[in-house]
């Protein structure tokens, strides 16, 4: 990520980020100043652009709890994300900025602009996450639990660069992004492509679980192909997105390169992804009604120290509201006798894009 106003109080942030939260309002409101004495169509145009251009919100915020035994006592409150964005559609253009301050620093995630040519070819160009596993690609508001798996996160990050996607024989979606890497704006880049097909039904929805989804069938399978050059090191990956008219399943796994590895940043005990490895992950999720959904996920790291975690959630959705509140148990388990338990308790309210 790109830190930007390193001096922007976080009690502002999170005073304007929950305002537009709540709000998630756009377009003309009651009380907007009149546009001045302009033409008719001068007018109308400037209206039209204000109709256009969406901000909003997303704050979440989480008590946790974890055990001495894991080696990183937690008992406290925190955020996951207090995100804050802006959307504006020109035509077949398209801009988008979005800053990140759960830290109390203000951070830049997207700021591009994105060129719709046809269904077959879109192009990027700025600062954006590069679409890689399913995991990584959800928007946080949309996620089960509440954090990514542990290749969700590892690969949720933000570069520069280009990115090209499209539809390609009806029932594929490939991705191709050229970004700065490791090295940042240096001589080396990172090279990312992925394929998506829908093997049965439609094209299945980004995000985790099922609500607010029609009951039906549908199964997305991606390959993904990543390579560092500033690191000398590479990625393969596959995923699985599958919804059922009861059930979602959703899984990953993905091959790491010697050159790659290193910490995930999990906001409660951080886990060591080792290198020249295969770590995976295995989601579940139903609805128990329609406010409530039950999810449980195990996962591999694959690392010298076993790690496994198994983890539970409940998800609650107030009617008529956009605040989600979350249960989390997690169970920590490795060969070196770091095992535990990791409890968290919050609420998610807003969203990340006009959607």
């Amino acid at each position: 990520m790109l830190t930007v106003f390193p001096r922007l109080s976080g009690a502002l942030v999170l005073v304007l980020a929950a305002s537009l939260a709540t709000a998630q309002s756009s377009g003309v409101q009651e009380g907007e100043p009149d546009l001045g004495k302009v033409g008719a169509a001068e007018g109308a145009a400037a209206r039209s652009f204000a109709d256009d251009f969406e901000v909003g919100a997303l704050v979440r915020v989480f008590w946790a709890y974890a055990d001495d035994d894991l080696g990183n006592a937690v008992d406290g409150f925190g955020f996951h994300d207090i995100d804050m964005w802006a959307e504006l559609p020109i035509d077949e253009y398209y801009f988008r900025a979005s800053l990140e301050a759960d830290t109390g620093t203000a951070q830049l995630e997207d700021a591009y602009l994105r060129y719709v040519k046809s269904e077959a070819l879109a192009v990027i160009g700025g600062s954006f996450k590069p679409r890689t596993l399913f995991s990584s690609s959800i928007d946080p508001e949309l996620l089960m639990f509440n954090e990514r798996t542990l290749l969700g996160t590892f690969l949720d990050r933000w570069d520069i660069g280009v990115q090209a996607s499209g539809k390609a024989l009806e029932k594929f979606d490939y991705f191709a992004s050229i970004t700065n890497g490791s090295d940042g704006a240096q001589d080396d880049k990172l090279y990312a492509a992925r394929v998506e097909g829908c093997l049965q039904g439609e094209e299945v929805a980004l995000q985790e679980g099922q609500h607010g989804l029609p009951e039906e069938q549908d199964i997305d399978v991606g390959v993904v192909f990543f390579q560092d050059a500033g690191d000398d090191a590479t990625g393969i990956g596959v995923d699985v997105l599958a919804r059922f008219e009861k059930l979602c399943v959703q899984g990953e796994a993905m091959s790491l390169d010697e050159g790659l590895g290193g910490i995930v940043g999990l906001k409660t005990v951080p886990v060591l992804l080792d290198g020249d490895t295969v770590p995976w992950a295995v989601s579940a999720y139903t609805m128990l009604s329609d406010t409530m959904q039950l999810a449980g996920r195990f996962q591999s790291t694959d690392n010298d120290a076993g790690t496994q975690i198994l983890s539970f959630a409940l998800d609650y959705f107030p009617e008529g509201g956009s605040i989600t509140f979350i249960a989390q148990v997690d169970r920590y388990d490795d060969d070196a006798s770091n095992e535990g338990f990791v409890l968290q308790v919050g609420a998610s309210m807003g969203r990340t894009r006009n959607r």
